[in-house]
């Protein structure tokens, strides 16, 4: 979009995500090549060029029918907010109810882009996720669903960009989407994605995007050298506690998060719902187990001394935030590759440093690596708010 003299600015941008930890890494990514990003958990306020909001839905668990609505409400709300462009954020292992989402999302565009169609791509290359002649691959390997079934997009058709101008295929994209509305495209590369952003820039309004972090960054690298609109909101002050304690909450069952906690040195206060007090009809409930955690942060806060909190799962940060009255989180900068850091808007821990993560990323050490920046005397928020 047109700036002063002309020059282009940075659209007002939506996301819309399944959860939360997936809301922040994509978040990230903008508030990294430039743009003011909150994660919106309360009222969303008119955005101007250069502001992104992200809504986290909550729909990667639900049925398809809530995940839909829920979905096309989330679209709809960034929508009468003013935003330019919006995406949609989902796992990059497909897990969820992808396939809802992307229909409630379409039938909100349909309202004001009748021949709206999506531009499904998850791969994130820097985290060994790519999708290679429509098949989803992990470090090569094709994934499995939580049913030991490949995941995949129903209905969608498998596409792989050529080498011609975006422009020519823009139009060969439009062609195809009139056989179906959900097109998947391949990408085993940061430049595979960097060409669909920039297809995607020419298809318009009529497109919705939809990936993981790793389209959220192309999308932003695409936009990195917009102006800045005049009067964009600055980033908020964080709250310290020098020499308090970095507190690790994990809500996440994922074995990834078990071997990530088992690596964190003991001056490091965890908090976890032990299985046996989160079972629900002889099951363990992610949510009880969220509300749990919450609980015991809450107790652990209000002790005082707390220099940095780690919510490591998208339910028990969601549930975290939620119990302590925040409003949002400014998106800083990312801790670690996929690990964003930002500060906390509102409620009891206004002001607070807060790092997302989601259970399942990451290897052994990665958690091990967030403390470690997060006690630098460098760590990027320090670097943002000094």
């Amino acid at each position: 979009m047109a700036g002063i003299d002309g020059e282009r600015q940075r659209p007002a941008l939506g996301i819309v995500a399944d959860d939360l930890t997936g809301a922040g890494d994509s978040a990230v990514k903008f508030a990294e090549a430039g743009w003011t990003c909150e994660i919106a958990l309360a009222d969303v306020p008119a955005l101007a060029p250069g502001t992104a909001v992200a809504l986290v839905t909550d729909a990667r668990s639900m049925s398809d029918a809530d995940a839909s609505g829920r979905t096309r409400a989330a679209v709809e709300t960034l929508a009468n907010s003013g935003t330019d462009l919006q995406y949609l954020k989902i796992d990059s292992t497909l897990r969820g109810t992808v396939s809802a989402q992307i229909g409630g999302a379409l039938e909100a565009l349909s309202a004001r882009a009748p021949d709206a169609f999506a531009l499904v791509c998850p791969a994130y290359p820097a985290m060994g996720r790519t999708v290679e002649c429509g098949r989803l691959l992990v470090h090569g390997e094709a994934a499995v669903g939580r049913h030991g079934e490949a995941p995949a997009v129903p209905g969608a058709v498998s596409v792989t960009l050529g080498d011609a101008a975006p422009a020519r295929e823009a139009d060969r994209l439009r062609a195809l989407a009139r056989e179906s509305r959900v097109l998947l495209l391949d990408a085993a590369s940061d430049a595979d994605l960097d060409r669909v952003a920039a297809v995607a820039e020419e298809l318009g309004p009529s497109v919705l995007l939809v990936g993981s972090a790793g389209l959220a960054a192309a999308l932003a690298r695409r936009h990195a050298g917009c102006s800045v609109a005049p009067g964009a909101p600055t980033a908020l002050q964080t709250r310290s506690a020098e020499g308090g304690s970095i507190v690790v909450a994990v809500s996440s069952t994922h074995p990834v998060s078990a071997s990530q906690v088992a690596a964190l040195g003991s001056h490091v206060v965890v908090i976890t719902a032990p299985a046996e007090d989160v079972l629900v009809d002889g099951v363990r409930s992610e949510r009880a187990a969220a509300a749990n955690v919450a609980e015991a942060v809450e107790v652990a806060l209000a002790a005082g001394g707390v220099r940095a909190l780690v919510l490591v799962g998208g339910d028990g940060a969601l549930a975290v935030l939620a119990r302590l009255g925040a409003h949002g989180v400014r998106v800083g900068s990312a801790v670690v590759e996929g690990v964003p850091a930002g500060t906390v808007r509102g409620g009891a821990l206004d002001g607070l440093t807060v790092v997302t993560k989601s259970g399942g990323f990451g290897h052994p050490g990665t958690l091990r690596d967030v403390i470690d920046r997060l006690e630098a005397s460098d760590h990027p928020m320090k670097k943002r708010t000094e």
